[in-house]
């Protein structure tokens, strides 16, 4: 679910930007984004469940994804913060009770615990764990500070010259 945010107080960065090349703004925007966009993501590996087979927060959250939409005149770009595993949006968003069914082979079984359930099983349902919402709610301020603090440091910086 995308979420849009809009910083308010940035006028003048922006002024600032916009009189550069597409080029280099697109650059700054994508860096500033990333360094935002860094904060949430290790809160959301901190946040995610570390439980049964969950050994690294890794194995849920793992990647940084960015699209860039722009013309001559606007620039914008999208960040996503995607969780790798297969099941991660049942972790996040929980499940209602279903039934199990054994697809491949004839029995549910656990076979590093020694456990067989049989040809079908009634999950009672997981709780959700919104992990990727907490880490998002918790540190937008701070990703915005990053964001913010990345473009002062690119547009206050001194001129190359003498190349």
């Amino acid at each position: 679910m995308p979420v849009t945010v809009e910083v308010q107080g940035l006028r003048e960065l922006s002024e600032r930007l916009r009189v550069l090349p597409l080029e280099i703004q697109k650059q700054i925007m994508v860096g500033a984004v990333d360094a935002g966009a860094q904060v949430i993501q290790r809160e959301a590996e901190r946040l995610a469940p570390k439980k049964r087979g969950f050994s690294s927060p890794k194995s849920l959250v793992s990647r940084i994804i960015r699209r860039r939409k722009s013309d001559a005149e606007v620039s914008e770009v999208q960040v996503s913060i995607l969780a790798k595993a297969p099941h991660a949006h049942l972790v996040h968003f929980g499940t209602a009770a279903h039934e199990i069914r054994a697809k491949r082979k004839k029995v549910l079984a656990d076979k590093a615990a020694g456990k067989i359930f049989g040809k079908t099983v009634k999950h009672p349902g997981a709780k959700a764990q919104p992990f990727l919402s907490r880490a998002f709610e918790s540190k937008k301020r701070e990703a915005l500070d990053k964001i913010a603090a990345f473009m002062r440091d690119r547009l206050d910086a001194p001129p190359v010259t003498g190349l």
